[in-house]
């Protein structure tokens, strides 16, 4: 009796976690959308005060880029940005450096106040894809933890931290384009229904 006893409590600790961690996802995915809904109200009531103008290339692609994010983020995952960087790294999509080449030219022609303004907005995006992508997957907030702890060591944290954050870059914006990709190719499938 006792075995059956320990295995049934086994059998609900398992259903147990699997349900805590299959919240903490939700709970997870929720956070991040709502914190991108307010980055991209921020940017709409940035438009509004006459900062910038609604039709601007560099706004609506930025929103676009923001709600391209909101839709697809439960897409957006650790493993996902690894698999990306390597299939990129061998076979590289021609829009994703297209999409960062045609963003920097729209930034280049705004005055320095807007294009501070919609740097810092893209940088707080792509932060928080960060961030959910930490806490979503333990095994890159172990990994992001062990390289601090080591580059600590080292004394070597500003140099190498910058070089991290060039790298990521470079793979959150492969991510970010593909949720533009996804929705453009949804929205087109939508229209031609």
């Amino acid at each position: 009796m006792s075995e059956l006893g320990a295995l049934i409590r086994l059998f609900v600790y398992i259903v147990l976690v699997v349900f805590l961690i299959r919240l903490w996802r939700a709970a997870l995915i929720d956070s991040f959308r709502a914190n991108v809904f307010a980055l991209r109200d921020e940017l709409f009531d940035f438009a509004a005060a006459g900062n910038i103008s609604f039709e601007n290339p560099a706004y609506s692609e930025l929103r676009v880029s923001m709600n391209s994010v909101i839709r697809f983020a439960e897409r957006i995952t650790f493993i996902r940005m690894c698999l990306s960087s390597i299939v990129e790294r061998f076979s590289p999509h021609p829009y994703a450096k297209e999409y960062v080449r045609m963003m920097h030219a729209r930034l280049v022609a705004l005055s320095p106040e807007q294009r501070d303004y919609l740097i810092g907005a893209h940088f707080r995006l792509q932060r928080e894809m960060l961030r959910h992508m930490a806490f979503k997957s333990p095994l890159f907030l172990s990994g992001l933890a062990i390289f601090k702890v080591i580059n600590r060591c080292k004394g070597l944290l500003q140099r190498s931290g910058k070089g991290l954050t060039t790298k990521l870059e470079r793979q959150i914006n492969v991510i970010e384009t593909q949720a533009v990709l996804s929705r453009q190719q949804e929205m087109a499938r939508a229209s031609a229904a």
